[in-house]
């Protein structure tokens, strides 16, 4: 089984800016969110994306886990920055093609893939990373097409489980 959860709130979150690849640290909130994470869920491996955002959460939280970069956000490219809402109306139109100087979700996805097809189905595997991050595991362990996916209505929640080992 895989849990994933997104990295807690960040200065960026709270200021509204989509991050992308660029570091950002977690604000108060996000780390007292991190603390309270740490309390719900007791996973045999964690891993989390390598930027800071998601390192933050991970150690406050759990201690030890394993960055990976195939976990990371989207790369924005000159798009970095920029308010999280325009990111959000923009990214459907990125399926294919990537945001100027950055990438597109199927970069993304390709990216993902050895890291699913790493996982082991008898552990209780915890992810931290980011909405590209959930789009990926959307695909690759869901029932969702890229576009079906990125199309969705995106509310957060504490988590979303997927079984490893089933592959669409």
């Amino acid at each position: 089984m895989l849990i994933f959860v997104t990295h807690s709130t960040s200065t960026d979150n709270e200021a509204g800016i989509a991050s992308g690849h660029r570091d950002v640290s977690l604000s108060a909130l996000g780390r007292d969110q991190a603390a309270e994470m740490g309390r719900r869920f007791s996973p045999d491996a964690v891993y989390c994306s390598d930027l800071k955002r998601a390192i933050e959460t991970a150690e406050i939280a759990f201690g030890s886990f394993t960055a990976d970069p195939r976990l990371r956000e989207q790369h924005y490219g000159e798009r970095t920055g920029a308010p999280s809402r325009q990111i959000e109306a923009e990214r459907p139109a990125t399926v294919e093609t990537a945001f100027p100087g950055g990438e597109s979700l199927q970069d993304v996805v390709r990216r993902m893939t050895s890291f699913v097809d790493e996982l082991d189905p008898g552990l209780r595997v915890l992810v931290i990373g980011h909405r590209a991050t959930k789009l990926g595991f959307d695909v690759l362990l869901g029932d969702m097409t890229l576009e079906d996916a990125v199309n969705a209505p995106y509310e957060w929640q504490p988590s979303w489980t997927y079984e490893v080992g089933v592959r669409s």
